[in-house]
């Protein structure tokens, strides 16, 4: 299906193709062999302002799929970044708020500072920076909560978009 989309979008002109959810990039280098276009890497958006901070350890809170399957992380250590993620019960709890809450645009106090405490244990295990790995988490936490640099995917994802948007 990414596929197909990939071929209509290159057919109608376009110049990059982004998949802009972090579990779907898993797909991008299968789709990438369905077009010439180039598909904008969300790692590799995500990768460079870390590094711009000097930053080579940061926590991730994501779905589950994007915290436990074998891509991200390894993707992201490729750039010279280790992702620390939560211990088993800790992402349990923030896939069950993304997909029960905040999919359905429900937004908790008691959820958010689940998070916040998540965060701090990522923090102790020597994270300098959070990725909020999934569209969603921005509505709950956002860097005013959180006294280490956070690094929204999708913000990140928008903002290489624009960036090479602008230098044609």
């Amino acid at each position: 299906m990414l596929a197909k989309g990939a071929v209509a979008l290159e057919k109608a002109g376009a110049d990059y193709i982004f998949i802009c959810s972090v579990t779907t990039n898993i797909s991008r280098e299968y789709v990438q062999k369905s077009v010439k276009v180039p598909i904008v890497s969300i790692i590799d958006a995500l990768a460079d302002p870390i590094k711009d901070k000097s930053i080579n350890t940061v926590g991730l809170i994501a779905t589950k799929s994007t915290m436990d399957y074998p891509y991200f992380i390894p993707k992201m250590k490729e750039q010279g970044i280790k992702c620390i993620v939560p211990e088993s019960s800790d992402r349990k709890i923030i896939h069950d708020v993304i997909y029960d809450e905040l999919v359905w645009n429900k937004v908790y106090p008691a959820s958010k500072k689940k998070y916040l405490a998540i965060i701090e244990k990522l923090k102790l295990k020597g994270a300098k920076g959070i990725i909020l790995g999934c569209t969603e988490i921005p509505m709950l936490v956002n860097q005013s909560d959180i006294d280490i640099p956070v690094f929204d995917v999708t913000e990140l994802h928008c903002k290489k978009a624009i960036e090479l948007a602008l230098e044609e």
